[in-house]
Order: structure tokens, then sequence, then C-alpha cells
């Protein structure tokens, strides 16, 4: 890049809501944002491989989510998120109104168990969906776009006082959707310890 950086900057609104419909641990939460950055590096259109910070790209979207008690020890969660992401200002006229690595639709449910039986008491089992919109890749003229997609997780926690273990599998089955040189994520097994003070 062509001189010295300056620090992108970004503006940002929000606007919430938190409902509580009754006393069983049930909550609705839901949100609408506008974010818009500043200062993005776009592509230098009078030095090839050089870069400027020329670059404006607009997010806004909705996000809710709901949680709610279906038995005993077993919560349901579920979750939809809208993200419209797109570049408003670039040193290249073909930039402008596309996306930007982002699916627009998104959402998952979960499953939660919590053992009840004092031997197994504070672990704790889950398991989800989440559905992936597809997601528009832009190779310098070239436009295509990584396929919509249903993927499974698997999550376990344990907790006893300030200790927490946790245990979390992305993408349970590996699925695998590519186009040209892009991949999805594939499988990701994350292990955690946290200690409380």
């Amino acid at each position: 890049m062509r001189g010295c950086r300056v620090p992108v900057t970004s503006k940002q609104f929000e606007l919430g809501f938190k409902w509580q419909p009754n006393q069983n641990g049930s909550l609705v939460t839901g949100s609408v944002f506008e974010i818009r950055r500043k200062n993005v590096v776009t592509a230098d259109p009078d030095h090839l491989y050089n870069s400027v910070q020329l670059g404006e790209v607009r997010a806004h979207g909705l996000e809710l989510e709901a949680k709610t008690l279906i038995a005993k020890q077993v919560e349901l969660m579920a979750s939809y998120a809208y993200l419209n992401t797109k570049v408003t200002q670039s040193s290249s006229a073909t930039d402008i109104g596309r996306s930007i690595f982002s699916p627009k639709h998104s959402a998952s449910l979960w499953l939660n168990y919590g053992f009840a039986d004092p031997r197994l008491l504070g672990l704790s089992v889950s398991t989800g969906v989440r559905h992936v919109g597809k997601i528009w890749i832009y190779d310098f003229a070239e436009a295509d776009h990584l396929a919509s997609r249903t993927l499974t997780d698997l999550a376990l926690r344990y907790e006893a006082g300030p200790v927490a273990c946790a245990l979390n599998v992305a993408n349970l089955s590996d699925k695998i959707s590519s186009v040209g040189s892009y991949f999805n994520q594939r499988r990701a097994i994350n292990a955690s310890v946290q200690y409380r003070w």
C-alpha cells in the first residue's frame, strides 16, 4: 500500500429489545443495526498490486434470539440473523453494491440438556443445527457463490464451583462447500478450561 495508513473509522446505530414473557426462564431478544466503516482498503486503480484507503462499507441487519425451557432439564434456543453488507465507496466502480463475504441469512436451533443426577451435576450436553445462507465470492471480474448449507454442532460443558470446562465441535459431519479456492470452515474442535476468581 502506498503512503501511510490511517485508522479505519466506523459509526454504529443499534436499537434492541428484551422480553421475558413468563417466569420459567423464557427470554426473547432482538435488535436492528447499521454500521458504516470508512477508510477501508481497496485496490489502487493506478498501480497494480497496491491498495488505497478509499473504501466505505455499510452493513445493516436484524438479529432475533429466543430461549425457553421445554422440559425440566431441557432448554430450547433459536436464533435468526439478517445481514446486508454492501460496498458503498471504492476505487473500482465494479465493487460498488457488492456484498462482502457474508451470508444474508443465517439461523440456528439448539437443544441443551442439563443432567439432574447428583453424580453428574454440572454436566450439560447441547446439539444444534446451523443454516448458513449463500455467500457471494468475487475474484477479479468473476462472481460466484458458496452454496447455502445446514451444519450440525455439538457441545459438552461441565461446571464445578469456579471451574468450567467445555468441548465444542463445529460442523460435526465435516460438510464442505467450495467454489474456486474458497471453502467453508471444516470440522473444528475446541476445548477450553476457565477458572473464575
